[in-house]
């Protein structure tokens, strides 16, 4: 769970003035009102998963498609899922699978140049969106369900045969160099570029930024040949959720895709893991900042096919006992409750989907308090690996991932997306079902296993974005030396000069990525 929390004011202020407004407002002989949001205490969730094989169908080309039915409001919502992304980029091409799909959207079609098209979507009241990720992209349709014939017809005629407009081309390079230009305003984004280098290397398509010249080695040309081999039907699954009968949106996309130009033939899967190695330590950005951005973490694992391994679900209840949730986790307590430390505090377990996600504990802060909330976060992981949890502890954890799983399925779009990822990364829709049995059957000691397994010091990275270390206080003595990385240029991301921080131990290695 991922809370954000940028009051300055003390959790216990906030929380004891709620509970004391509860207690007064509260009659007679009504249930007293805990004195800790830890005493809570809720019935068993109810939820019972979807069962896939009625929303499954199989179109021409083989694609297939979820359809579910959603009578509530006129509406339709169509996403044609497709496993194409930056992994697919070509060498000396980075950012080439995002600029497609942008002039996908904005560049118009054979049939509607780009304002005819924004026009036509325009008369439908419709929406229409292109996402392009590392692994994966979507084309999204929102329409009325009146409307769904003709949307449909302007969706497919943008996959099939777009147009790439050149003027529109320079257009979205020039938006993306003003948007490269703001890079280093944020130190938030400022750490989660430089956290993926520290992990990943700067060569793993997770880490590839694109760059001035990497932009302007792009050619419209190069949108157009890359779009003929990944953006075909071997490639896609469709979702449709919403006001429609099955029988005829399934057979109005088998005739659209029946006059589609062939199926094309399937990408390489699946992408390639990273090779590099992160190097523990303490590292620090150091940027003008009012409050400091900092990550604690390493590399973690992937599914990988592994859907029952029992370490993965108990790596999953590890994250959700240490920072989970601000006011229960054992740092959101101490961190933010107790001390005082940060103003909000979120994780990720590192289970990624195809290769090894990033284990990461992370919080904003005074810059004057980072030395003190690294070492108070110190603590309590050496407390998980060195001492069993309680069981209140652990079922609150599972209750709150369990809780969780619903998300994927909260609503009918929810359920049919969710299962067309899962085709997409080759996911068996059995590690839904077996989510909560094997989450459950996570015990204390297997949490304390995966604690002394995951949170090993020396293979721990810490990075800190702000004015710090120059404001650290004494208790920057009690820390490892200070690894300062270099403040990259914003559209080449080379090496700005820097004065090196006092006391600070030479960062290690080559600065300069590849261009």
């Amino acid at each position: 769970m991922t809370v954000r929390d940028r009051t300055a004011r003390p959790a216990a202020a906030v929380l004891a003035g709620a509970l004391a407004s509860a207690a007064a407002l509260a009659g007679v002989g009504e249930p007293a009102v805990p004195a800790h949001p830890a005493q809570l205490r809720f019935p068993a969730l109810a939820f019972n998963l979807p069962e896939p094989a009625g929303l499954r169908h199989l179109l021409r080309h083989g694609v297939v498609a979820y359809v579910a039915e959603d009578h509530t409001l006129p509406l339709v919502d169509v996403t044609v899922q497709a496993r194409i992304g930056a992994f697919l980029d070509p060498p000396g091409k980075d950012g080439l699978a995002a600029l497609t799909a942008s002039l996908l959207r904005h560049g118009g079609t054979r049939r509607l140049d780009a304002q005819r098209l924004d026009d036509a979507l325009e008369a439908l009241a419709a929406d229409l969106t292109v996402d392009s990720g590392d692994t994966r992209s979507s084309a999204t349709l929102n329409c009325l369900s009146a409307h769904l014939d003709e949307g449909l017809g302007l969706l497919f005629d943008m996959l099939a045969h777009p147009a790439f407009a050149a003027d529109r081309v320079a257009a979205e390079k020039r938006r993306l160099t003003a948007a490269m230009a703001t890079r280093n305003d944020s130190a938030a984004e400022i750490l989660d570029r430089q956290w993926q280098w520290l992990l990943y290397g700067e060569e793993h398509v997770s880490s590839r930024y694109l760059t001035g010249r990497r932009l302007a080695a792009l050619e419209r040309q190069d949108l157009i040949e890359f779009h003929a081999r990944t953006w075909q039907p071997a490639n896609f699954v469709i979702t449709v959720a919403g006001d429609v009968e099955p029988g005829k949106v399934l057979a109005r996309l088998d005739s659209l895709l029946a006059a589609w130009p062939g199926g094309g033939e399937p990408v390489p899967w699946p992408p390639a893991p990273a090779s590099h190695r992160p190097m523990a330590g303490l590292y620090s950005v150091s940027v003008p900042a009012a409050q400091a951005e900092v990550a604690i973490g390493r590399l973690g694992e992937a599914w990988d096919g592994h859907w029952s391994d029992p370490e993965r679900y108990a790596v999953e209840v590890l994250t959700e006992v240490a920072a989970g949730n601000l006011f229960i986790s054992r740092l959101g307590r101490r961190l933010r409750g107790r001390e005082g430390l940060v103003y909000g505090i979120e994780s990720t377990s590192g289970v990624g989907p195809t290769w090894p996600g990033s284990f990461q504990i992370r919080f904003t802060c005074d810059p004057a308090k980072v030395a003190s909330a690294l070492i108070a976060t110190d603590e309590e992981l050496r407390r998980l690996r060195d001492e069993p949890i309680g069981a209140d502890e652990l079922a609150t954890a599972k209750s709150a991932l369990v809780a969780g799983l619903t998300g994927g399925f909260a609503a009918p779009r929810d359920t049919v997306v969710t299962f067309a990822v899962d085709d997409l990364l080759g996911w068996p829709h059995e590690f839904w079902r077996g989510y909560r049995d094997r989450l459950q059957a996570v015990g204390a000691a297997e949490v304390r296993q995966a604690a002394r397994r995951l949170l090993n010091p020396e293979e721990m990275v810490t990075l800190v974005v702000g004015s710090w270390p120059a404001t650290a206080g004494e208790e920057s003595g009690r820390l490892p030396p200070v690894r300062p990385l270099p403040l990259r240029d914003p559209l080449s991301l080379e090496a700005l000069p820097a004065k090196p921080l006092p006391g600070a131990a030479p960062a290690p290695g080559p600065s300069s990525p590849r261009s």
